[in-house]
């Protein structure tokens, strides 16, 4: 959908969206504060949800939380139908009972029509700033065609598949949790006019090659030499999340196949064990089949999101097949990392380049394991997206991309 594109969905776009949405609960808390001067009880405690789901959707646009956008999207465009249902009332009379609901909050009805009439016509016209940028940015080309997909043979006899677009060096990208490289296109697409670059579907992701057994990360690097080995030249190997923790065994396991590492806040183990009691409940939570249970455990006590995020999580899991699909894979790459254990000494002997990149709006923990590898790793630079948090690759692909093709310009053409 072009809402979640960085470059139709951009940062003034998003504050927009979001004022839009402070600005309805901002008239929410007015109706709040006139019910209960005029003792409409009922009428009070139903603004109350409303502003705080209003509240919540505002931060998750702010943070560039994927499915929230394009629900928002469709809500927008949804507003053409109430700015044509307002009109209506205006003309043809507004319904009884909403005149007399207004009339004793203090409101004359046809002012409450008249600013839900603003309201609606400002989130048209939001939806048509962005389709606009969509539409300017498809002539420019900066929305690709479907990549191609190449395929190799691990060691095992396991498929490799992996997205390949553009020409040039090479960039290899292992995406993080829930995902399967999809995330990245939006990057991908940036970097492919100077360097080809291959999005691996990592193996713990890929419900074909699932046997019933937890893929180990020792199988995952497999895939990564695998492709490596087919493409046969030095590239630069980019992580996001559990991806970099990968990404970090596949620079252990075969050093000499990279020129470089961006590593996007790696949750790698630097004192107990990921997840510990909290991932025992969320593998309890898959095993009773209550993956919507399982995926807010996850986001609530292993990520550390904030907690309506986890309890919006539900909803999500429930309204969505894929990302139903996926969260048993997710505890799964969480396990594996854990099984890892400490691995800072077997990291620190890591000697290619390495970018360390981080937001300053995510989770405290991911900045202080980067923190931890920049004390281990001989040969780092550490860079910080203002502004961004865990999922700068699906906000601001065009920062992340940039980050990526300056490292790579100084490794791979020196």
């Amino acid at each position: 959908m072009f809402g979640t594109d960085g470059r139709a969905f951009h940062r003034p776009l998003a504050i927009s969206v979001a004022g839009l949405l402070l600005a309805g609960v901002g008239l929410a808390v007015i109706a709040l504060v006139l019910a209960v001067a005029h003792r409409e009880t009922g009428q009070a405690l139903a603004y109350i949800p409303v502003a705080i789901a209003l509240t919540g959707v505002a931060v998750m646009v702010l943070r560039g939380t994927r499915w929230v956008i394009r629900v928002i999207i469709v809500g927008l465009a949804g507003q053409l139908a109430a700015i044509a249902g307002t009109a209506w009332e205006l003309s043809h009379g507004i319904d009884a009972r909403k005149a007399s609901q207004l009339r004793q909050l203090g409101f004359n009805p046809t002012a409450g029509v008249v600013i839900n009439l603003i309201y609606s016509s400002i989130g048209f016209a939001l939806f048509c700033w962005c389709a606009t940028r969509w539409l300017a940015a498809r002539r420019r080309g900066h929305v690709s065609s479907r990549a191609a997909m190449i395929a190799a043979e691990a060691a095992d006899g396991s498929s490799v598949r992996a997205f390949d677009e553009g020409h040039g060096p090479a960039v290899l990208i292992l995406h993080g949790g829930i995902d399967d490289g999809s995330s990245w296109r939006r990057v991908a697409v940036r970097l492919a006019p100077r360097f080809r670059v291959l999005r691996l579907h990592r193996r713990q992701y890929r419900p074909d090659l699932k046997t019933g057994s937890a893929c180990t990360m020792a199988e995952e690097v497999e895939h990564v030499t695998a492709l490596v080995r087919a493409i046969g030249q030095p590239m630069v190997i980019v992580g996001h999340s559990s991806g970099a923790v990968v990404a970090l065994e596949a620079l252990v396991a075969t050093p000499t196949a990279f020129a470089g590492a961006v590593l996007y806040e790696p949750p790698c183990v630097i004192g107990p064990p990921l997840g510990g009691v909290a991932l025992a409940r969320a593998q309890d939570a898959i095993a009773a089949g209550k993956s919507g249970t399982a995926l807010a455990i996850f986001l609530r006590d292993i990520v550390c999101a904030a907690a309506w995020t986890a309890r919006l999580s539900k909803l999500v899991v429930a309204l969505s097949a894929r990302i139903r699909r996926m969260v048993r894979h997710q505890i799964d790459d969480c396990a594996a990392i854990g099984q890892l254990g400490n691995r800072l000494d077997t990291y620190a002997k890591i000697t290619v380049p390495i970018v360390l990149l981080g937001g300053d709006r995510s989770p405290a923990h991911l900045g202080e394991r980067l923190d931890a590898l920049e004390r281990v790793l001989p040969n780092t630079e550490r860079v910080i997206l203002d502004g961004q948090g865990h999922a700068a690759n699906a906000l601001a692909p065009g920062r992340v991309a940039d980050v990526i093709a300056g490292f790579a310009d100084r490794v791979l053409r020196p």
